[in-house]
């Protein structure tokens, strides 16, 4: 049961953190104060793992010069791809 816990608040966490992902895209359009405590938060819990994507990335030529930061994009991707990997874990440490 503890093994189980531990997995699920991995999981959770990192669904969490898909959320904020896409939630931090989202308020990148629209036209708020960038002083708020709202948006404070999710850039401090997003920018650090969209600052190390957007470093990889500016080498590919196509997303180097391109208008469209696909930083948030590649991000969920790689959560989602960590989330299906810890659940495959789990399921053979569990079972």
């Amino acid at each position: 049961m503890g093994l189980y816990l531990v997995f699920k608040a991995i999981d959770v966490s990192l669904l969490l953190l898909g959320y904020a992902v896409l939630f931090n895209a989202i308020l990148s359009w629209v036209p708020i104060s960038r002083d708020g405590v709202v948006y404070r938060s999710v850039r401090a819990v997003t920018e650090p793992i969209l600052s190390v994507i957007r470093g990889l990335t500016s080498n590919i030529g196509f997303l180097r010069n391109s208008r469209i930061d696909f930083t948030p994009v590649i991000a969920f991707f790689l959560i989602y791809i960590l989330r299906e990997a810890i659940l495959t874990l789990a399921i053979g440490v569990i079972a």
